[in-house]
């Protein structure tokens, strides 16, 4: 049987694959930049597949993106850097879906922390949701606007 071209991972594995990469890479990475990551990571993959990277919500709070899985994760480490376990095991992905997550990788990797913020902050569905009782940033509203 022939695999998926693409794929919904879970979040908190794709979040190590995200950390480990910044870990070989010598760079360092935040709870913080890691959601922002997630949530350009969830923009691409709606844009060049038209579908979802993960099924959980991004929520638009006063900090930024948060998708609760990773932040319940990775909250005891505050502001400091993340770092993968000694038992880290790399996820599977497709081949096509691993080629638009290092797209997404490397795009955003020269990208600082305040530039990544404030890009996210000006844009539309992320004012929209941080606005609204429910918080959450609905998959279409991010298709719709990266479409542009």
């Amino acid at each position: 049987m022939a695999e998926a071209k693409h794929q919904k991972y879970d979040v908190l594995k794709l979040s190590e694959f995200i950390i480990k990469y910044y870990n070989d890479n010598n760079k360092r990475i935040t709870r913080m930049r890691l959601q922002e990551i997630l949530y350009f990571m969830q923009a691409y993959f709606l844009l060049q597949t038209d579908n979802v990277c993960f099924i959980d919500n991004i929520e638009a709070h006063i900090e930024g993106p948060v998708i609760q899985a990773v932040n319940n994760r990775y909250r005891d480490a505050g502001i400091d850097p993340l770092y993968v376990s000694k038992s880290y095991v790399r996820p599977h992905f497709t081949d096509d879906d691993i080629e638009l997550i290092r797209e997404v990788l490397n795009f955003t990797y020269d990208w600082s922390n305040t530039m990544m913020t404030k890009l996210i902050h000006d844009q539309k569905p992320f004012r929209t949701a941080r606005d609204s009782h429910s918080k959450v940033i609905p998959p279409d509203k991010l298709k719709k606007y990266f479409s542009k």
